[in-house]
């Protein structure tokens, strides 16, 4: 059978993943990071703040952002949002085949994820941290909304040269 795509509605979780394709890891380290690893927070040592725009074409934007403070001995907090916005989408399918066929019409679209969390380092070389996330996609002017969980821990090996991190991701409502 066919199978829909849609992956321009697709979020990339940071500047990272995004340079990368959408490739990620939960050995995870920035702020960008929040989503895949809530454990990352326990390494911003500095308030951080981000913004990030993109155009994606056809008219759909992608804008971002997120904040991170830390507050000494408790772990750092951390919060972000990430949308996509506006534009008008050709849907199209991959036939079993292979090949692309476009379907008829357009549909518009739009994605928003706001998330929150809080990260810690304990015992020099371990971060473990817990995030919570709110999300909403509409298309064509019909939407449903998510709430999910997370946490995660990373373990720095060889002086921060080699990370293992597990992250639990998405924990929650099926709403998307």
């Amino acid at each position: 059978s066919d199978v829909p795509r849609m992956q321009i509605l697709k979020i990339d979780e940071g500047v990272r993943s995004a340079a990368l394709s959408g490739a990620s890891s939960s050995t995870a380290r920035s702020l960008d990071d929040l989503g895949l690893n809530p454990a990352a927070l326990g390494d911003v040592l500095s308030p951080t703040l981000r913004l990030m725009y993109s155009a994606r074409g056809l008219g759909v934007t992608h804008m971002a952002g997120g904040v991170a403070v830390p507050a000494g001995v408790a772990g750092t907090f951390g919060a972000s949002f990430s949308g996509l916005f506006g534009g008008s989408i050709t849907p199209s399918v991959i036939n079993p085949s292979g090949s692309v066929s476009a379907l008829a019409g357009e549909i518009s679209a739009g994605t928003i994820v706001i998330r929150g969390g809080w990260g810690r380092r304990f015992a020099g070389i371990i971060t473990a941290g817990v995030n919570g996330a709110w999300a909403r996609e509409t298309i064509d002017g019909a939407g449903t909304t998510a709430i999910a969980f997370g946490a995660g821990v990373r373990v720095s090996l060889l002086r921060e040269r080699l990370g293992i991190g597990v992250a639990g991701r998405n924990i929650g409502s099926k709403g998307l």
